[in-house]
């Protein structure tokens, strides 16, 4: 085997590492690392292609080598971008989205040349940029719209796999992204035999549907509104014991207490059983968000003792502190944020995705939500102290 691997093309070599990756082979890591050497060797003389497909095979065996090997595999790829294909390109980012390896400039321009070659790409192409787009944390609103409508003029054309769709759409949905061609995607997606579904597929939905509702980015529109319906019509056809991923009962718990809070026709999820599971599992969840907001809320209430008495509350299912004041009756919020989570890495500082919709939910019952991020209170306890007390006077000025 090392002989042979001495003298291998970096073709044969990715092509040995897609084949592996295909059968799911995880039987020798140090033959996964001899092979990955090998294509680091060569890869003067390796095509995009070739590379990307290590990439994507690296991804899929979850190998995790050392960031060094994958900046130089995609340098790589980025340095012959001119002649990389959409799947070359497709491959790559969909790869650095499950390593969650972020390099802005890299990331730009594979998003930038895929939104170029969107014309030239399949569906899953696509789908996969954007689900690593989103999974990366990086949004421009030029690339999103001319992937959503290279997607949305393949499903017109062809029936494609609703996943496309679903991904598609959550992801526009995690950076907040909504333009005619995401309405023309919903309206799409309305008009499909919801039947055909897998109950991610329908989760996705509606979470994303949700978040975009929540946020003011474009989930009121008549395409929306009647995708959502059906969704919720479906998957409470379906009933509880379907559901079985506890990640999409928490999806389905948030979009419910939207479609309630915006009337929608039909309201949300009309099973009771499921709407049980749903709410259980968000309640579970409020318990271990708590353990993991136990720092920041200790800082919080420590920095403010003496000024104001901090209490401890759940707003709507969300775990946040209040600020009792007679100038908001129904409580004034503070929400604690993570950084390495919570925001987006490009644009730089805006709170997306799902704690977005978290915020709005949160916002919408209070009188003042103020955000504070846990990176943001590393300091002193009187540095911390004068953050939070000037952050509760801009919000709440009597104070």
């Amino acid at each position: 085997m090392g002989q042979r691997i001495s003298t291998a093309s970096p073709q044969a070599l990715a092509n040995t590492l897609w084949a592996l990756a295909t059968l799911g082979w995880h039987r020798d890591d140090s033959t996964l690392t001899k092979l990955v050497t090998a294509m680091v060797q060569r890869i003067s003389t390796a095509t995009p292609q070739a590379l990307s497909n290590t990439l994507w095979a690296l991804a899929t065996l979850g190998w995790h080598c050392d960031d060094s090997t994958l900046t130089k595999l995609v340098t790589a790829v980025v340095q012959h971008i001119s002649s990389a294909t959409p799947q070359a390109l497709s491959n790559t980012l969909w790869a650095l989205g499950q390593f969650d390896w972020y390099n802005a400039g890299a990331v730009k321009a594979l998003a930038a040349a895929m939104a170029q070659s969107s014309s030239s790409a399949k569906p899953q192409n696509l789908s996969n940029a954007l689900q690593a787009l989103g999974s990366l944390r990086w949004y421009d609103a030029a690339v999103y719209s001319q992937l959503v409508d290279g997607l949305l003029q393949k499903s017109s054309s062809s029936n494609q796999p609703v996943q496309h769709f679903s991904n598609a759409l959550f992801s526009c949905a995690l950076s907040s992204h909504f333009d005619s061609s995401v309405d023309a995607l919903a309206a799409w997606g309305s008009q499909q035999d919801l039947r055909q579904w897998n109950e991610q597929n329908l989760s996705n939905t509606l979470s994303a549907w949700a978040m975009l509702t929540a946020t003011g980015k474009g989930g009121d529109t008549a395409g929306m509104r009647s995708l959502a319906q059906q969704v919720f019509k479906e998957a409470s056809s379906r009933g509880a014991a379907r559901f079985t991923v506890k990640n999409d009962l928490g999806k389905l718990a948030s979009a419910h207490w939207e479609a309630q809070h915006v009337g929608l026709s039909g309201g949300g999820l009309s099973d009771s059983k499921l709407l049980q599971a749903a709410e259980e599992h968000q309640a579970e969840r409020v318990k271990s968000i708590n353990k993991e907001r136990s720092s920041i809320t200790r800082k919080v209430a420590a920095a403010l003792q003496g000024h104001y008495e901090v209490q401890a509350a759940l707003v709507h299912g969300y775990h946040v502190l209040q600020v009792p004041h007679p100038s908001c009756p129904r409580g004034s919020a503070i929400a604690g944020t993570q950084r390495d989570r919570d925001y987006l890495r490009h644009p730089a500082g805006q709170v997306y995705g799902k704690a977005a919709l978290r915020m709005a939910q949160v916002k919408r019952r209070c009188d003042v939500l103020v955000l504070c991020d846990e990176s943001e209170l590393s300091g002193s306890i009187d540095q911390q102290r004068g953050l939070l007390l000037d952050r509760l006077k801009e919000a709440i000025p009597e104070l």
